[in-house]
């Protein structure tokens, strides 16, 4: 599993990732099939469970929350890619308030200050932040982006 610090915009692949997933799949079924790409290591206790040999077929709505359960460390601002991109699946495809790609750029470039991303590595807090000033703090849109980060796990 790839993980990095800053924003999971920035970290390897997961925003292709996850328009991959939103493209081979409906919003309304109740899975997303994302074909793993590389070796993959299912926890203990999934079937299957251990690593397996790319391509690995693996659900996209699954709330893995791998950081937090795999990966324990005291840095801050860190992520998975399938946590980030299960995350930016839940909050576009799911509720009546889900999230657009425009508003998932008008939250990067809110929490970037200054028009522009480049070179910049939003936190999860600066997001959150965003989310609230974009959409108003208790607001139900920002509410959905707040709840699906806590159970998605990227929330750090």
């Amino acid at each position: 599993m790839s993980k990095g610090s800053g924003s999971a915009w920035y970290c390897q692949n997961p925003n292709q990732n996850f328009i991959a997933l939103d493209l081979l799949n409906d919003d309304g079924q109740s899975d997303a099939i994302f074909t793993y790409y590389k070796h993959f290591r299912f926890p203990p206790g999934d079937d299957p469970d251990g690593v397996q040999p790319p391509p690995v077929p693996i659900d996209g709505r699954k709330k893995w929350k791998w950081m937090k359960t795999h990966c324990p460390t005291t840095v801050v601002n860190r992520g998975t890619e399938l946590d980030w991109m299960n995350f930016y699946f839940a909050v576009h495809s799911t509720t009546a308030n889900k999230l657009y790609f425009t508003d998932f750029k008008n939250i990067y470039l809110h929490a970037c200050t200054g028009g522009t991303c480049k070179d910049k590595s939003p936190t999860w807090i600066g997001l959150r932040d965003a989310a609230r000033a974009l959409y108003g703090t208790g607001s139900p849109k920002a509410l959905h982006w707040e709840g699906s980060g806590t159970d998605y796990g990227v929330n750090q």
